[in-house]
């Protein structure tokens, strides 16, 4: 699949997920927003949090695009 974009909040179907919320946490935010605002690009970001953090490095660039860019 392409150009599947990752959208914030909820999505109604016909198929509900056990796991189907997680939190990130707060400190791993601020990490992003530190990162970010230090002048380091996305993947450089992605490739250090993805080392602290069990997060994929979509998802953390996701992260630094909506939550510390916006």
């Amino acid at each position: 699949m392409q150009g599947i974009e990752l959208l914030e909040g909820d999505v109604w179907g016909h198929r509900k997920d056990l796991d189907e919320y997680f939190t990130v946490d707060d400190t791993t935010i601020d990490e992003i927003r530190s990162l970010a605002a230090s002048g380091a690009s996305m993947d450089e970001v992605a490739n250090q949090i993805q080392k602290k953090a069990r997060l994929g490095p979509e998802l953390i660039k996701y992260i630094a695009r909506t939550k510390i860019t916006a």
